[in-house]
């Protein structure tokens, strides 16, 4: 979609000066609206947005990014009035750098939309964004830097090339690299590497497209005791899920078992607390090994021997922490799951 420059310079000059007409204001308004637009078509175009899943259309969000632009007062439109006050001397600027400085501000506009867009209506995407943020706040190598107003993860010590990394060339080079068994930090730390051997490209991609391809390994990779789905939650939120998979244990005992008369009811008192021990020491503190079953159930009955519980509890105990550990692992992959 082509623009014309000088046009856009008497629209704005109009508008900034207050000598603009109803209809003028409203070209403006429109002609930033297909600006919007033009960009939200590409970034669909490349997959990295769809706006119909927050139930909008493109002209709706478009409108929705730069509504902020045109909030008026007494003294105008004071964003626009900032933004060139303090950007570019629009009588001395020609009209292609007004045009630039206008499509800077609309892009960077529809990306905090689309960053806003993220964070409150795709829950997923935004637990992985704030998880990286906060994995960066310590990292040695990578940072996040705010440019155009769209996020990006860099380097540190971040070199500026002829061109950006690629969402494509990184995830090419990610995949190729990531170990079978991982966390979020050490598919930060691939990430890192590749950008680290882009000498000739701007050493930065933005924060969104990582999140995206970090969530790609937890949709695509069905990898059971491992910190896959555990490292993008709090510990507060992991407790919360190991407390209602213990709720439905404890019912599933109360029916298959102590109603039919297979356990009593001080009997599945604690093997619901077995089973909630090990899914604390799995789930909440990555501790899988040195914690036996028969060990964690001594602690709740401390007469137990090895030979009793091998008779009478080894078969139960070992089938209901199964299916309490399955229950969390779906539980953990319903949180991940997309819009």
């Amino acid at each position: 979609m082509s623009f014309n420059p000088s046009h856009i310079k008497s629209l704005l000059l109009c508008v900034l000066e207050h000598r603009s007409t109803h209809s003028e204001v409203t070209e403006f308004i429109n002609l930033c609206h297909k600006m919007a637009v033009a960009y939200l078509r590409m970034k669909m175009a490349n997959g990295k947005f769809n706006p119909e899943n927050l139930g909008l259309t493109i002209d709706d969000f478009a409108f929705d990014s730069i509504a902020e632009l045109f909030q008026h007062s007494d003294a105008g439109f004071p964003e626009l009035t900032n933004y060139f006050g303090n950007f570019i001397p629009l009588e001395s600027a020609s009209a292609d750098e007004i045009q630039n400085a206008l499509r800077c501000l609309i892009f960077s506009n529809v990306n905090h939309r689309v960053y806003r867009s993220y964070r409150e209506h795709d829950s997923s995407l935004g637990r992985i964004i704030r998880n990286i943020k906060e994995y960066l706040t310590e990292h040695s190598s990578l940072k996040i830097v705010d440019k155009s107003g769209e996020k990006y993860i860099c380097r540190r010590e971040c070199k500026t090339g002829f061109s950006p990394v690629t969402p494509e060339l990184l995830s090419i080079q990610f995949w190729g690299r990531l170990p079978e068994h991982t966390s979020l930090n050490n598919m930060l730390s691939v990430i890192s590497e590749i950008l680290s051997e882009q000498p000739e490209r701007q050493q930065l991609i933005p924060l969104v497209e990582v999140a995206l391809l970090i969530r790609s390994v937890y949709s695509t990779k069905h990898i059971e005791n491992s910190s896959y789905e555990q490292s993008l939650f709090t510990q507060d939120e992991l407790q919360m899920f190991i407390n209602e998979s213990f709720q439905r244990t404890n019912q599933f005992l109360q029916s298959s078992y102590v109603q039919k008369g297979k356990l009593s009811c001080e009997e599945s008192t604690i093997y619901g607390n077995v089973v909630a021990d090990v899914l604390k020491h799995e789930f909440l503190h990555f501790e899988k090994d040195g914690h036996s079953y028969f060990s964690i159930m001594k602690s709740h009955n401390p007469t137990l021997t090895q030979e009793q519980y091998n008779l009478h509890h080894r078969v139960i105990i070992e089938y209901v922490a199964k299916q309490a550990k399955n229950d969390l692992r779906e539980r953990l992959k319903r949180e991940l799951s997309f819009l």
